[in-house]
């Protein structure tokens, strides 16, 4: 279905299967469908032909992988929103200059021997701003570092806030939280966002008993992408902490002052005033993110 222009070099990946859920109608949502992907990625092969080492390229077969993984498992509600989601995650690969993705449910009307949709894209069209928070209560003045290091070799990180020292939310034991966020620009949907966290987190030591003794490595949590609201999948954005964690929402706010709730509507401005107006803590200011992300 994807069709390219003549000009340029392209990476083509055809009829790509996945197995997952698309749709709306209840029915669509209680077992898996059929997905076939198409897609095309403008590049430039003068460097990889001239040395004819593949690090200069563009690994499709990873991207093959993260385009199948997450059509699998973000249970979009419509297929329109998926192929702006796979098309992000092409984009996120660098290289990749422009990309041609289209989507089709085989059997989405028994009338029709496919229907599908298309997206063209451009580098740098789809980044979005992604509203990252990071917290650690376990080695956390070098656990809050790498972790921001990490996920800035995913995009683009425009702001860091400063680090502050909070208790642990609810009355739970253990030692105090040292918390941040950061503003990171990325054509990455939410769901590849997200894994891309966790792996971090599992990179940093920690695993599926993370908190049961009161002690976390690294928490690292997707708040907001833009003014998206993705409630399927595993996915929840924006973060329902926002409206619930004294000390989140003042922090969100120092990387975007103007920020407004996309689901309420309602100024964050506002909702930190309301929560508490000591937040989010105590300054620490002998931990600075911004030498981690080359602030």
């Amino acid at each position: 279905m994807t069709q390219t222009p003549h000009a340029g070099d392209w990476i083509r990946i055809e009829r790509l299967t996945a197995f997952g859920i698309v749709g709306l109608h209840a029915w669509e949502r209680e077992r898996t469908q059929e997905i076939i992907i198409d897609a095309s990625l403008r590049v430039d092969f003068a460097r990889v032909a001239a040395t004819d080492e593949v690090r200069h390229g563009v690994n499709y077969a990873e991207v093959s992988r993260e385009m199948l993984h997450h059509a699998e498992t973000i249970e979009r509600h419509t297929v329109e929103a998926l192929v702006l989601d796979l098309a992000g995650i092409c984009l996120s690969y660098p290289g990749v200059e422009e990309v041609v993705v289209s989507v089709a449910k085989p059997r989405a009307d028994p009338r029709a021997r496919l229907i599908g949709v298309e997206a063209r894209r451009l580098a740098g069209s789809m980044d979005r701003t992604a509203l990252v928070s990071l917290g650690s209560n376990a080695g956390a003045e070098e656990n809050l570092p790498r972790a921001a290091e990490a996920i800035a070799g995913i995009g683009r990180v425009s702001r860091v806030t400063r680090v502050y020292q909070t208790p642990p939310a609810g009355g739970r034991a253990g030692p105090d939280y040292l918390n941040a966020a950061l503003a990171l620009e990325t054509p990455l949907p939410a769901g590849a966002l997200v894994r891309r966290f966790k792996q971090i987190e599992r990179e940093l030591g920690r695993d599926d008993d993370a908190g049961a003794s009161g002690q976390v490595p690294i928490d690292i949590d997707l708040c907001t992408r833009g003014d998206e609201i993705v409630r399927t999948g595993g996915v929840s954005i924006p973060r329902p902490e926002i409206l619930e964690a004294g000390f989140l929402a003042p922090l969100l706010l120092e990387l975007a002052p103007d920020l407004v709730h996309p689901e309420h509507g309602r100024p964050l401005a506002s909702v930190a005033s309301a929560q508490n107006p000591k937040a989010p803590g105590k300054l620490r200011e002998d931990v600075d993110l911004r030498g981690a992300v080359g602030g």
